[in-house]
C-alpha cells in the first residue's frame, strides 16, 4: 500500500487546537521516544506480547525498553519485512485508537449541528 511521507512538523501542525513552536514539538516527540514500551502499549497487552515475540524479547526485557529502543530493534529486523511491518503496525495501535475516538467525536458534533 503506497504511503505519503509527511514531515513530522507538518503532521503536528495539523492537530486541531495545538499551536506549538518547533521546540515544544521536539519536547513532545522526545517524551514519547523515552516512554516505556509497557506504558505506551499498556492498553494493548496482547499486542505488546506479540511485539515482544516478534522481536524475540522476554517480558522482563520489555520492562527495560522504551519506544525508541523498540524502533531501533525493528529497524534491525527490517530484513524480515513481514515481521518488521507487523511490529510497526503494533506501534501504530495507540494512534489508531486516538484517531477512531477523534472521528467519533467529530461525527457526534456534526450530528448535533447538522
Amino acid at each position: 500500500m503506497p504511503t505519503d511521507r509527511i514531515p513530522l512538523s507538518e503532521r503536528l501542525e495539523r492537530i486541531d487546537g495545538i499551536d506549538r513552536g518547533e521546540r515544544a514539538n521536539r519536547a513532545e516527540v522526545k517524551k514519547m521516544a523515552y516512554m516505556p514500551i509497557t506504558l505506551y502499549l499498556g492498553g494493548f497487552p496482547v499486542a505488546l506480547d506479540r511485539l515482544m515475540a516478534l522481536l524475540n524479547l522476554s517480558p522482563p526485557e520489555a520492562k527495560t525498553l522504551n519506544y525508541l529502543d523498540i524502533t531501533r530493534l525493528i529497524a534491525r529486523a527490517k530484513k524480515d519485512r513481514p515481521r518488521a511491518e507487523e511490529a510497526v503496525n503494533i506501534l501504530a495501535l495507540p494512534f489508531q485508537r486516538c484517531y477512531q475516538e477523534r472521528l467519533k467525536k467529530l461525527e457526534g458534533k456534526e450530528k448535533k449541528h447538522g
